[in-house]
């Protein structure tokens, strides 16, 4: 039994069935507010300086946060949607739940390490990983034309990332979101590129014996 088990095992009736449909209600309701004028994005934004003078309510706010205010963001619910829903169809709830906790409280956590504007961008992030980690074969229509497996755009996704940690106020959200993916991928992670080792020093050693 590993440690998600057993923590599952102990707390599993404080499973909150849906809960990521909640965070993209909280992201649309955010969407509406924005453009309605009733709230500033700039006062949505997770800030460890702002949380360290009280403003706790930043706790929740960087949440609704939308990924865009263009009609975009209505594909970006719809893409997300369904992404959520397969990941807690393969999970389950429990599971799930902790995957987004985990990368929410390592955001939180980072943000007090650094004096920039945090947004969700980053959880969304690993869960867009997850779901190309689990999900690898799963065939998206780039442009609603270009037929790309999604594990590409995964790797498209990871590759991104690992060249924003060049910038400072990426650096410690982007750490986060890989963090919170290896704690849950990163044994199948390592075990793959060992297998890849082996395989490779197999085939050179087959190709020298056959010279």
């Amino acid at each position: 039994m590993n440690w998600i088990e057993k923590l599952e095992d102990r707390f599993h009736e404080w499973t909150i069935p849906y809960f990521f449909i909640f965070l993209l209600g909280l992201q649309a309701v955010g969407f509406v507010m924005i453009l309605a004028g009733i709230i500033n994005d700039e006062n949505l934004y997770l800030s460890g300086q702002s949380l360290l003078k009280g403003e706790l309510w930043r706790l929740v706010s960087f949440l609704m946060m939308p990924s865009s205010l263009s009609l975009f963001y209505i594909f970006f619910l719809y893409i997300f949607f369904m992404i959520g829903n397969s990941l807690e169809d393969h999970w389950g709830s429990f599971k799930f739940n902790l995957f987004i906790i985990i990368t929410y409280a390592l955001t939180v956590i980072t943000s007090l390490f650094h004096t920039y504007p945090v947004g969700n961008w980053y959880i969304y992030s690993a869960i867009f990983l997850a779901f190309g980690t689990i999900f690898s074969h799963v065939q998206f229509h780039l442009f609603f034309v270009v037929p790309i497996k999604v594990k590409w755009l995964a790797w498209f996704k990871a590759i991104y990332m690992l060249l924003m940690l060049l910038l400072p106020q990426e650096r410690w959200p982007i750490i986060s979101s890989f963090s919170a993916y290896l704690l849950f991928f990163g044994k199948d992670f390592f075990n793959s590129i060992k297998t890849y080792i082996r395989r490779q020093k197999f085939k050179n050693t087959v190709n020298i014996i056959d010279d």
